[in-house]
């Protein structure tokens, strides 16, 4: 667990401040090349740049799951603010989602069956996220496992619908770089939406959930922000900019997911360290004590001859 947290320790960082780059070297690509016609990035020195930061922080993303494979976790520490902030988010704008979609269907009808049922299960998803924010031992005394279990499926239901509803929109080309990346990223949220739950419920394959929590997370930040941030900006783009918003919220769930585990192995090891030096200075006392009671017993029988 030592070397594993070592080196997540030094990847995670770097692997942030990837990520930061690429949704700002992304925004300004979509800006300044973005080409309407062909409905991808011309070739230029700032989208060059960009695929290669991009390429560069997938590889991050790939090495941080492989750095985690000793790391022996079988459940995150709560009490991290970070995990509670981004589930909460994720849930409030999952919800928004919903509403928007709902008034959207209303008001024009011009929804496709796989988003009009996707918008009601985004409601059982909202409250899953919420639900994450919450200290595990109020979740287990107050939700019962079938529920918790029902949630997980639900949000898995919501992102194969969510595949579904973008494969399908014929509105925007599958040749569109917006379309081939939103997908791309709900492809990679459903996995991680789906190992959550094997994580949580059944088997504890900790390299697969970080493989796809950091696969959601570079996803996320490399394509859906740039886009959320320039998309008003792009012509013949049909999905809404709350599209790009959910899927950057959660894969920010993501990584405060891949940050839970790195603090919970640090709450690990500095605990076993006390535990340690606890037990060795209550034995070496121990062995002092009975070398003081050596030393009166042999005084005394010196005294005694």
């Amino acid at each position: 667990m030592r070397k594993s947290y070592k080196l997540l320790t030094k990847a995670f960082p770097v692997f942030m401040l990837e990520l930061v780059v690429c949704a700002a070297l992304g925004t300004i690509a979509f800006l300044t090349s973005y080409d309407s016609g062909s409905g991808w990035l011309s070739t230029g020195y700032v989208s060059i740049f960009f695929w290669l930061v991009v390429a560069l922080t997938l590889a991050t993303a790939i090495a941080i799951p492989v750095f985690s494979k000793d790391a022996g976790i079988v459940r995150f520490k709560d009490k991290y603010g970070f995990v509670a902030f981004a589930a909460t988010l994720a849930g409030i704008i999952v919800f928004a989602l919903f509403v928007i979609e709902f008034c959207r269907f209303v008001t024009s009808s011009n929804i496709s069956v796989w988003r009009f049922i996707r918008s009601f299960v985004s409601i059982v998803v909202a409250l899953n996220f919420i639900i994450e924010a919450v200290p595990h031992k109020l979740i287990k005394k107050y939700v019962n496992k079938t529920i918790r279990i029902i949630l997980s499926l639900s949000s898995i239901l919501w992102g194969v619908l969510s595949i579904l509803s973008v494969y399908f929109d014929e509105n925007v080309p599958m040749s569109n770089i917006t379309k081939t990346m939103l997908l791309l990223t709900y492809v990679a949220i459903t996995a991680f939406l789906l190992f959550e739950a094997e994580f949580k419920h059944a088997k504890k394959r900790i390299i697969a959930y970080t493989a796809t929590a950091s696969l959601a997370a570079f996803t996320s930040f490399s394509f859906c922000v740039p886009i959320a941030l320039s998309l008003r900006s792009l012509a013949t783009i049909n999905f809404t900019v709350m599209e790009f918003v959910v899927c950057a919220t959660i894969g920010l769930y993501a990584l405060s997911k891949i940050c839970s585990m790195i603090r919970t192995m640090h709450h690990v090891i500095t605990t076993h360290q006390d535990d340690g030096a606890s037990h060795h200075t209550s034995h070496k006392h121990h062995d002092s004590k009975d070398g003081n009671d050596d030393t009166k017993n042999g005084g005394k029988k010196e005294a005694q001859a």
